[in-house]
């Protein structure tokens, strides 16, 4: 147990010691507890500057922010140099940036986790990233910030657009008609270019909505539909051979088309694509 003794001496007007008073009292409790903390404290000072994502403690100060604290993160993206800011201000450190003080005062004031998405250049640094900036309010005057790089996960998003409008512009622009099935059964179309509604006669719009029973339908030639719906049920049984059949579709004049399917290869996990070539 633990022990908190409190004593006084009485003495004499002479200088003699008469008694002594004093109170004992059991403070394991408070050690208890006191210990509990310190070691909460720890832990949470470990966590703190082991979590992943550079963090920074924002401490709210009149009407400004100062830097209290960082963690490893924050050290590592800053080239070393956030020692040198502790203690500064934001409005000195984000002059050229007043969204980043605004979402400051609004996290203090408002009291809840803000997200934001911003270009932010590393003090000390010259290269400019784009950032994931979590904002929250940590009691009493507090905000706590962490910062994801999402540069990398934007770059090739924009590449990933471009790459599709290319690919969309090139299979637009093809003399060739082009159409992409969701599925082989029940499915609808993904995609049709101009040059197939030109074939199949059919409003590019129009031809964009059909499933693939509504296709096999147009696609039924008019000398054998029979034939023609077998040869459709077929294709579709064995991409794996790249199977083609000819169909005569209505027209001014009737136009025989050369159907040839094919399986799309999986792109993101997505397969059972079908691909049509007129």
């Amino acid at each position: 147990h633990w022990l908190e003794d409190k004593g006084r001496a009485v003495f004499t007007p002479g200088g003699t010691l008469v008694r002594v008073t004093g109170t004992c009292m059991d403070v394991t409790a408070r050690k208890m507890a006191e210990a509990a903390l310190l070691a909460s404290e720890e832990r949470f000072r470990t966590q703190y500057m082991s979590f992943p994502l550079p963090t920074y403690s924002w401490l709210n100060v009149g009407d400004d922010f100062v830097l209290q604290d960082f963690n490893d993160a924050a050290e590592a993206a800053s080239a070393g140099h956030m020692r040198d800011w502790l203690g500064r201000a934001a409005s000195a450190m984000y002059a050229r940036q007043p969204e980043i003080i605004a979402d400051l005062h609004q996290c203090a004031a408002e009291r809840r986790a803000l997200r934001r998405e911003t270009s932010y250049q590393y003090q000390g640094t010259t290269d400019v990233r784009e950032l994931m900036v979590s904002y929250v309010f940590v009691p009493p005057h507090t905000v706590m910030v962490h910062t994801e790089d999402v540069t990398q996960a934007r770059q090739a998003q924009a590449q990933a657009e471009e790459e599709r409008a290319t690919l969309a512009a090139v299979m637009g622009s093809m003399t060739d008609g082009l159409m992409v099935l969701g599925g082989a059964k029940g499915a609808g179309l993904l995609f049709a270019n101009a040059r197939a509604a030109e074939l199949v006669g059919v409003e590019q719009e129009s031809l964009s909505t059909m499933t693939a029973a509504m296709l096999a339908v147009t696609l039924n030639g008019l000398e054998n539909p029979a034939a023609t719906m077998a040869a459709w049920e077929h294709a579709l049984a064995h991409l794996d051979e790249r199977p083609s059949f000819e169909a005569t579709v209505r027209g001014s004049p009737p136009r025989t088309l050369l159907v040839k399917l094919f399986q799309v290869p999986p792109v993101t996990g997505v397969e059972g694509r079908v691909g049509i070539l007129l």
